[in-house]
């Protein structure tokens, strides 16, 4: 589903016990994105999935999953 320029993707998933909200972040330069949250206290989680190179989970404090790529 297109809302303006975001967009949503409904996944279903047969072996998930429950349901997820994952949020995909766009940024210019990952790495620097990244360094800014760990400085920040936020560290990846990169082991939740395989990402391609250049890409990373993070979550926040109530476990919502974020994936944060360059756009």
């Amino acid at each position: 589903m297109k809302f303006g320029q975001n967009i949503i993707w409904l996944d279903c998933v047969d072996n998930y016990t429950h349901s997820e909200t994952w949020l995909q972040l766009t940024v210019p330069d990952v790495e620097e994105a990244t360094e800014y949250l760990r400085l920040s206290g936020v560290e990846t989680c990169d082991e939740i999935e395989e990402l391609p190179e250049g890409m990373h989970w993070i979550t926040d404090p109530a476990g919502t999953v974020f994936n944060l790529q360059q756009g």
